[in-house]
């Protein structure tokens, strides 16, 4: 509450003023909103999240709801649920409120933080998901297999080496998870190791993917 009190006394301060003619934003700025808007769909977020965050991450001062709306070409209505949104992953944060009670914000400055948190309360249930039901998955195949138990002919058949690959994916995603969940690592250490080892990971699948072509093309 502190922190908001002064950041809140600001708001009255020659610039941060909200000014009748809301100042314009360059075509190329905005075209650099856009862009990020599109990556940021890939992480399950909508376009406008990212646009929202790009214009209060890259602006010079905070920005008011009023402006957000006026340069992103929304409603007052879609602009409140998104900054919302935005504001429960901790992405941005509402600084205060100036004339007429507009409401500010920013971007929240520790993007590591802003990657850890979104991990946190998002990607940890849904990866905890996925490893509970491959570890059935993978009960089940040893027992029919050490039990040498016939499948039904109409049974898919699962890949050991496939359904392996993706065991070893989801563990390490989850290894890494658990350290942010308990803060064993800093937010900057986990964010880059995360990059790392999804960047690893993903050579791997580039491996595998090029060894079954060569084997299918040998056949």
């Amino acid at each position: 509450m502190k922190k908001q009190s002064r950041v809140k006394s600001t708001l009255h301060k020659g610039p941060e003023k909200i000014q009748n003619e809301i100042p314009k934003i360059s075509a190329e700025f905005l075209q650099v909103a856009s862009s990020i808007g599109k990556f940021i769909e890939y992480w399950g977020f909508k376009s406008i999240h990212g646009k929202i965050w790009a214009l209060l991450y890259l602006s010079a001062r905070q920005l008011s709801a009023v402006e957000l709306a006026r340069y992103l070409g929304v409603s007052k209505t879609l602009l409140s649920f998104s900054t919302s949104e935005l504001i429960a992953f901790q992405v941005i944060q509402e600084v205060g409120r100036g004339p007429k009670r507009t409401i500010y914000y920013q971007a929240n400055p520790e993007i590591a933080s802003v990657i850890c948190n979104v991990l946190r309360s998002r990607e940890h249930p849904i990866m905890a998901e996925i490893q509970s039901s491959l570890d059935r998955l993978q009960s089940t195949e040893k027992r029919r297999s050490s039990a040498r138990i016939k499948k039904p002919r109409r049974d898919l058949e699962v890949d050991p080496n496939q359904l392996g690959f993706v065991s070893e994916l989801v563990t390490s995603a989850m290894n890494i998870l658990d350290s942010l969940q308990w803060g064993s690592l800093s937010p900057d250490t986990l964010a880059m190791q995360f990059l790392m080892i999804s960047a690893a990971l993903g050579s791997q699948g580039e491996v595998r993917q090029e060894t079954t072509r060569d084997t299918a093309g040998g056949k």
